[in-house]
């Protein structure tokens, strides 16, 4: 009996410490791929950007994180400008970025999430214009600065139409600075990004925002094709009922932080 006894409790011992070591085991890290944009920018802050430590943050990356659970995910920021993105998803080069399905080619191999946030896009003006154009009517007959392979709004029917001229840059800090030179009138721009932007290269008395909205977009995950099989999972947390109170609380954590700053963890 005695014997019996130290048999059960030799292998209630062994059953529970092979318990222990599968509960220790983690999920495979899922590495994923950022398209991060021009290589002399900085990102999009407050969505993705690199810190002063070289640490790749921000609010999409913590979104697509929490999204994900219980998957671990790291991500790996990849040199992607709009103008060569549709180029670098067909050959599998990057992974995830942050679209909005009429931004990009038909028929690219990429799969598309729900809305995760709202980018409302302002029309941005030398400072001393501001009340220069009240109307998109104003506009007509100025000059646009804008990013190269970048689509717009409005502001995109007036350039196709030829009733303003469009101007290209190749990043954000360009076309700021092409605006405060006179080399065009207005620029649009996402107001979170174009403000931190003009505040990180310390041009906050040169150029302000305008009244006029070029649209509100919704902006969604766009993953490589082979991580379809993702976005329902994706979905899922972009629906529950406390989504809007999650990203909310995220992007104030963001919010006023200096270029190049780390949220503190919490």
């Amino acid at each position: 009996m005695a014997k019996l006894y130290l048999i059960v409790l030799v292998s209630m011992g062994f059953a529970a410490s092979v318990f222990a070591a599968e509960s220790d085991v983690e999920e495979p890290i899922l590495n994923l791929r950022f398209a991060y944009g021009e290589i002399d920018s900085n990102g999009e802050p407050p969505y993705y950007y690199l810190t002063k430590e070289n640490e790749f943050v921000g609010v999409a990356l913590e979104l697509l994180t929490q999204a994900l659970k219980p998957l671990r995910v790291e991500f790996t920021p990849v040199f992607a400008p709009r103008k060569q993105l549709k180029d670098l998803f067909k050959v599998d080069e990057v992974d995830v970025d942050v679209m909005n399905e009429q931004w990009v080619p038909r028929h690219l191999p990429v799969a598309f999430s729900n809305s995760v946030y709202v980018d409302s896009h302002y029309i941005f003006t030398n400072i001393d214009r501001v009340n220069d154009f009240p109307t998109f009517e104003t506009l007509k007959g100025k000059r646009q600065c804008a990013h190269s392979g970048y689509v717009y709004s409005k502001v995109q029917l007036l350039t196709d139409t030829k009733q303003m001229l469009r101007i290209d840059a190749n990043t954000d800090e360009q076309m700021l600075k092409m605006l405060v030179a006179r080399r065009c009138d207005i620029l649009v721009g996402p107001l979170r990004v174009t403000t931190r932007t003009i505040d990180s290269i310390g041009l906050n008395d040169h150029i302000a925002k305008t009244n006029l909205v070029d649209h509100h977009w919704d902006v969604q995950f766009m993953l490589n094709g082979k991580y379809s099989d993702l976005i329902p999972r994706i979905n899922r947390f972009l629906a529950r009922s406390d989504y809007p109170e999650i990203r909310d609380r995220i992007i104030k954590r963001y919010a006023d932080l200096a270029p190049g700053e780390k949220p503190v963890t919490q």
